[in-house]
């Protein structure tokens, strides 16, 4: 994470960040991490096997806050066996 003062970049004084994963339908996880010394966080999240398939958005706060800091998307698809 980085602070973004008019191309001056800086290390975030909060210490924690919450992040979300939503669906189009919910919000399928939820959690408070804390950030390192360098800023950065990191965590773990399995699917569901009978999750639902489309786009995903994963959001980042900080806690206790409502801005989004930063979100990226993902898709989740149905895997076929190849047939050769």
């Amino acid at each position: 994470m980085r602070i973004d003062d008019d191309l001056a970049y800086s290390i975030p004084i909060e210490n924690q960040v919450k992040v979300t994963i939503q669906s189009y339908e919910e919000t399928v996880y939820e959690s408070t991490m804390p950030l390192s010394s360098l800023g950065t966080f990191n965590g773990d999240f399995l699917l569901d096997k009978e999750a639902a398939l489309g786009f995903y958005t994963i959001n980042v706060y900080f806690a206790g806050k409502e801005e989004v800091i930063g979100s990226v998307g993902f898709s989740v698809a149905e895997y076929h066996t190849p047939e050769f």
